[in-house]
């Protein structure tokens, strides 16, 4: 004890037990080097340790005298530990609560939005109102949320049918689609249920073709007229039987979302993408597009995409931190590319390049453009694109080329590697080609 090895002092006198010696009365110097030490802890905020170390104290020394004589202290210890834990635990649910937030995951913000004000309504992160979000912002976002449905082709959620849990949902209603399918329709939210989302749940990417017989009303596989309308981890396969579409999503409402997406054309004349039709400030996150075209109009903002074989039309967008193979045809309503890859520019682009920036411009004279910022051309090395990992070879020139010092072209998130294996394996049946 007096070289204060407590652990090891703790072990000789549990041998000296365990031999008949009576060992209590020599606790005392043992069982308060332990509550130092759970207060220490306790005033570092490393709260899980030390209730662990109060824990202990109760079990071992909980029949003694020490233990009655300074049973004030532990409980202040106790108390104190017990406080710091939930305070953790409510930070903790207010940060994840603030990146579902930011990334307008309202059905999933709502549950952790109930938690803290029903089980830490005293903590700082339900009583700081000067924070940002407050709770009151985070409160106020999931105050009107529509319906929760789910959709199954076995039967066990409310439909089985996705355009009929579309025609039953409410402005702001989350669908859930709970398996891959595939669910053989044609989708079209109109522009009176803003604000739903159609989602694949977790683990699952349900599949969606046209029918083999008959057409809606529609010349796309999904369209999407509602604003605030929101995708997620869906494959949108126009198929190579069933009626001839011209696109596979179609986006004519306003503030759009589309997040962690497989499109797949059939030929070259269908168009993956299109948000040319009285679109606005649509969002394109994480997403693969494979053959086809795509049009991307009118403040567009395209960030961490995989186009493969997609010719891409802009006019006034943004793309950033994406791969697109085949080429970008550019009207004079110039848009924004950086730090990414292209495989081809076309006409459009003239000497007034500023515009793009930041990027690997393949199967170009990039000398032609003396005001763009940072582009160069480089064969970028890619690992292997036949398997969509395009992920950079380690003595590729794109590496550390990005304004924020990071490599150029689309970024191998865990959801964009999850995505790119699906397609592999979508390809492996036969569904897509590529």
């Amino acid at each position: 004890m007096a070289c204060k090895e407590t652990s090891q002092a703790e072990r000789y006198f549990a041998q000296a037990q365990s031999l008949g010696a009576d060992i209590a009365p020599y606790l005392a110097p043992v069982a308060a080097a332990a509550l130092a030490r759970a207060e220490s802890l306790a005033e570092k905020r490393e709260f899980a340790e030390a209730e662990a170390l109060l824990a202990g104290l109760d079990e071992k020394y909980g029949k003694t005298a020490w233990y009655e004589a300074n049973r004030r202290a532990i409980d202040a210890a106790r108390q104190m530990t017990k406080g710091g834990v939930a305070e953790a635990e409510a930070e903790g649910l207010y940060a994840r609560a603030v990146e579902l937030f930011n990334e307008k995951e309202l059905f999933d913000l709502k549950p952790l939005v109930d938690k803290l004000k029903a089980d830490h309504a005293a903590s700082r992160a339900v009583t700081d109102l000067a924070r940002k979000p407050s709770i009151d912002d985070l409160a106020k976002a999931v105050a009107n949320l529509g319906k929760r449905l789910t959709v199954r082709l076995d039967g066990k959620g409310d439909f089985k049918n996705i355009q009929e849990a579309i025609n039953a949902a409410p402005p702001k209603t989350l669908i859930e689609i709970q398996d891959n399918g595939p669910y053989q329709e044609m989708l079209s939210i109109p522009a009176s249920q803003g604000g739903i989302t159609l989602r694949g749940k977790k683990g699952a990417w349900p599949i969606i073709r046209p029918p083999v017989h008959g057409r809606g009303d529609s010349d796309a596989l999904v369209l999407v007229r509602a604003p605030e309308a929101a995708l997620e981890r869906l494959v949108l396969i126009p198929g190579a039987e069933g009626p001839s579409l011209t696109r596979g999503l179609g986006l004519e409402g306003v503030r759009c979302r589309v997040r962690l997406t497989l499109l797949c054309a059939r030929d070259v004349g269908t168009c993956t993408l299109d948000t040319s039709v009285n679109q606005t400030d649509a969002s394109v996150d994480t997403c693969v597009l494979i053959e086809g075209n795509s049009r991307l109009h009118t403040g567009s903002n395209v960030q961490n995409c995989l186009f493969v074989n997609t010719r891409t039309d802009l006019k006034s967008s943004t793309i950033k931190n994406c791969t697109l193979t085949a080429a970008l045809q550019e009207d004079n309503n110039l848009s924004s590319v950086v730090n990414s890859i292209v495989g081809e520019l076309r006409t459009g682009y003239t000497r007034n390049t500023s515009q793009l920036r930041s990027s690997d411009i393949l199967r170009i004279d990039i000398t032609r453009f003396p005001d763009n910022k940072d582009c160069f051309s480089a064969d970028p090395m890619i690992r292997d694109a036949k398997n969509l990992d395009f992920r950079l070879m380690p003595k590729s020139p794109c590496r550390g080329r990005a304004s924020d010092g990071g490599d150029l072209g689309c970024r191998y998130t865990p959801e964009m590697l999850e995505l790119c294996k699906t397609a592999v394996e979508l390809r492996k049946r036969g569904l897509i080609k590529f």
